[in-house]
């Protein structure tokens, strides 16, 4: 098969398929369009949102074949994408179409603010027929087709994607508990993560369970081991599919949802003969089995810090801890390391901060001189080094990674929960890993 090419082509030229498979056979580009709107509803205006905003999917070209006759094309993969910046751009056509006049009144509203930044032309890969794009539309639309097709992530998945989360905390912390059986536990790697966020979305549903979100994070009200308890509720019905999306559609069932669950008896504690990590979490029984003993490479070291890094480090209990990290077996002390390591390097920077004067202090939205948080302290440090030509740019990217990143294992959330959440267990390979990408800077640090 010979590679498709491409072209840009102008907006006016691309027509909606009449045939998309979608529905049923349309007389025209006007019916085409409404059938489109009809069907999706407010997923029409979510996608045109999100195209005014940030642009066509680069990483995804509409596939188009010529009309036969007509310099037009037919878009036989992408339709509602175009039928979006149609809509966008052309209020007038808006107005022709019999579609919910709050859909109709959105993609207006849309047009007055984003019509200036929307493209006159979109490029497109180029097919000489159906028959030709068909290969590539089938990989698109009919499924995972024994790995051919698209791989959809499952909940845990995008989870992981998306950075720590309420919603993501939340089913960390409850696959941490001995709250669900075994079987929930086996089906945590395909449970929609979408249903939980429904709940923790509605303040009242999430405090009548026994937790509110505060800047992002998951906070714990009352006795942690009964709300924890119900939490296991929660995960153990969408799971289980005990409860479905349409029962937790609007705030009132929501609510109505919560109170069903603390009116419940609180679970038992189960024993865990699976993996505790949600990482672990696999579909395959035979693989989840063989995960159940801890092991480590011959190369493995066994300690935070290699025992063979030597620094001079002129305050004593700084050395001291630092002493212990290269001393304690990590998989026997995890928890010991993953908190003397946070506490290294706080104090570090705090050392380093009155050598060289630098000012660990902010200023808070309501004016006031406040002390800055570890990861504000991690990029004034590294600045000042970087300023000083003691540290080369690559050899900050690690510690600059660490302030910055919202990635669940390597963030400053990470090292907070290590200190404050009893539910947030520290991994040893995380840690080694967290040592390895900070080493170079702690080292300067102490030059």
């Amino acid at each position: 098969m010979s590679p498709l090419k491409t072209a840009e082509i102008a907006v006016v030229d691309l027509l909606v398929d009449a045939q998309n498979p979608r529905f049923e056979k349309q007389n025209s580009q006007r019916e085409a369009i409404t059938k489109i709107v009809t069907e999706q509803g407010n997923k029409i205006v979510s996608l045109a949102t999100h195209i005014a905003k940030n642009g066509l999917n680069q990483s995804e070209l509409p596939i188009v074949t010529k009309e036969p006759g007509k310099d037009k094309y037919v878009v036989l993969e992408g339709n509602r994408r175009i039928a979006a910046i149609k809509l966008l751009s052309e209020p007038q056509l808006v107005n022709s179409l019999t579609i919910p006049e709050s859909i109709a009144r959105k993609l207006k509203e849309l047009h007055t603010k984003h019509h200036k930044n929307l493209p006159l032309s979109i490029r497109c890969v180029v097919a000489a027929s159906r028959e030709e794009a068909g290969p590539w539309i089938e990989i698109r639309h009919l499924g995972e087709n024994g790995g051919v097709g698209i791989i959809r992530w499952d909940g845990v998945a995008a989870g992981r994607f998306r950075g720590e989360s309420p919603e993501w905390l939340l089913l960390q912390m409850v696959s941490e508990s001995e709250f669900l059986d075994q079987d929930t536990r086996d089906k945590l790697y395909k449970l929609s993560i979408t249903n939980i966020k429904r709940i923790l979305d509605t303040p009242e549903a999430r405090r009548l369970i026994g937790v509110d979100v505060k800047d992002g994070d998951l906070v714990v009200l009352g006795s942690p081991n009964e709300v924890m308890a119900r939490l296991a509720i929660v995960v153990s019905d969408i799971a289980n599919k005990h409860v479905k999306v349409t029962q937790l559609d609007s705030k009132e069932q929501r609510v109505e949802y919560a109170k069903k669950v603390i009116a419940r008896e609180l679970p038992k504690h189960h024993a865990k003969i699976g993996p505790t990590d949600l990482e672990s979490s696999t579909p395959n029984k035979q693989t989840r089995k063989s995960k159940q003993r801890t092991t480590r490479s011959k190369g493995e070291r066994k300690t935070l810090i290699p025992t063979t890094l030597n620094i001079t480090l002129t305050q004593k209990r700084i050395a001291e801890i630092f002493g212990e990290l290269q001393t304690l077996p990590i998989e026997k002390y995890k928890n010991s390391c993953a908190v003397l390591l946070r506490v290294l390097l706080e104090m570090s920077l705090s050392e380093y901060s009155q050598k060289r004067r630098i000012p660990l202090t902010t200023t808070s939205k309501k004016g006031n001189l406040v002390e800055m948080n570890l990861a504000q302290k991690l990029l004034a440090v590294a600045n000042d080094m970087e300023k000083r030509k003691a540290c080369e740019k690559k050899e900050l990217q690690g510690i600059r990674e660490l302030a910055n990143s919202k990635n669940k294992v390597f963030s400053i959330q990470s090292w907070h929960a290590y200190v404050h959440n009893q539910y947030y267990h520290p991994n040893p390979k995380d840690l080694r890993n967290n040592w390895d990408n900070i080493e170079a800077f702690f080292v300067k640090l102490w030059n």
